[in-house]
């Protein structure tokens, strides 16, 4: 190993562990002894996406790509700061130049993926995205993939995997499953089985702290369902409400919240901290301020983790009830969403419980937002009550919020 490349993975060590401000200045004393280190500058493209500023970092990457046009990791980053730009087909060809130039293309594929599905594509992103690489929440099983054949009363599992927003978005494709014959086991984690309770009557639950399910004849992952069945952005079934809160929880929280008039909205101000692009997806609550603001609400906090994104005492004080008092319990989550007018969070899973619900909810999206919110759509084909609200630049809540603002006034809050 040359020194070099020694360097090169240290920051890339601490690009990988979040630490992006002292990346950028290892990058810039490497860069400084050579300007045409093409490591460096690809860390450091790296590290600005990691900070947010995709302009920055796709001039790095195009000055790495100048310097050695064949070298895959400069034309994979070049796409993920292309698609943070707001530009998913010009993300997905540049991804197609990294897959191609790649020894190893699972990487770029499963980013092309996401650039073609943002853009539209489902029939290409769907199959790009059996590339995907996430093996903490794939697992394997000895049984042999479906492929989407007849079932003929074989026995498939189901296997849920990656984030909670995304099994329960892509768990309604599982009674559809069902009902072409044979007999499907669903496997998701223990705190989402209470959700699925309107699944029973078709679809076998099991939990996936269970252990391996036996007596299977046929395997599938969760979210390879929507390219079995050939899902496009028209065809998305999207009835809702296709989960279930706990009846009992939802007449006790009836009992349980005071009606004080106003329209009654659950907020949520973060997701999860370890999700790669959380730090553009959530915001600090102080942005919520005008929300609190407006007469005739009543404001109640949905917000769990409260590690990295805390509440303010203004909000607090704001606050008809806060429930992050209570325990991570998703059914509990559901069944106060059942008794609340409206929710406004954003990307979580809180927007997918709520989605699923059928009930109201809107949803602040980042500007680069996920790939399920496609582009510039103020709505989506997955949640039919749900309404979109994007920002209209990199980091910009505020004006994410006062479009929320003129929206409720316009509804006469």
């Amino acid at each position: 190993m040359t020194a070099g490349e020694a360097t090169a993975g240290g920051i890339a060590a601490l690009t990988d562990a979040g630490k992006f401000a002292d990346a950028m200045a290892q990058c810039a004393h490497a860069l400084a002894a050579n300007s045409h280190e093409v490591a460096a500058r690809i860390n450091q493209g790296a590290a600005h996406l990691g900070l947010g500023d995709a302009t920055a970092a796709r001039r790095a990457f195009n000055r790495a790509i100048n310097d050695d046009p064949t070298v895959a990791a400069a034309w994979n980053g070049l796409g993920n700061a292309l698609y943070d730009l707001g530009r998913p087909d010009d993300a997905a060809a540049a991804l197609n130049t990294a897959a191609n130039l790649s020894p190893d293309p699972a990487m770029p594929r499963f980013h092309r993926a996401m650039a073609l599905l943002a853009a539209g594509d489902y029939a290409q992103g769907w199959a790009e995205y059996e590339h995907r690489t996430v093996p903490l929440t794939l697992r394997r099983h000895a049984a042999p993939p479906w492929k989407g054949d007849a079932l003929d009363g074989r026995r498939l599992l189901i296997s849920a995997e990656q984030g909670y927003g995304d099994m329960i978005q892509f768990a309604r494709f599982v009674p559809l499953v069902a009902a072409q014959g044979g007999t499907v086991v669903f496997e998701v984690p223990a705190e989402l089985l209470p959700l699925f309770a309107p699944f029973a009557d078709s679809v076998t639950l099991t939990a996936t702290e269970d252990g391996p399910v036996d007596g299977v004849d046929c395997h599938i992952h969760l979210m390879s369902l929507a390219r079995i069945l050939g899902v496009t952005a028209n065809t998305v079934p999207a009835a809702a409400p296709y989960i279930a809160a706990p009846p009992a929880r939802v007449a006790a929280w009836r009992e349980a919240m005071q009606d004080d008039g106003g329209l009654r909205i659950g907020i949520a101000w973060a997701g999860r901290p370890s999700y790669p692009q959380d730090a553009q997806r959530s915001m600090d609550c102080a942005h919520l301020g005008p929300l609190a603001a407006l007469d005739g609400l009543s404001l109640y906090s949905l917000q769990k983790d409260r590690t990295t994104r805390p509440i303010t005492d203004e909000l607090a004080a704001s606050l008809t009830d806060d429930f992050s008092r209570l325990p991570n319990d998703f059914a509990e989550t559901a069944a106060i969403i059942e008794n609340l007018d409206l929710i406004i969070t954003v990307d979580s899973a809180i927007g997918h419980i709520a989605g699923a619900l059928g009930k109201l909810v809107w949803v602040l999206l980042s500007f680069a937002a996920d790939w399920r919110w496609m582009r510039e759509h103020a709505d989506t084909p997955w949640y039919p009550a749900m309404r979109l609200f994007r920002q209209d630049a990199a980091g910009d809540w505020a004006g994410v919020m006062a479009r929320v603002c003129e929206a409720l006034v316009d509804t006469g809050c």
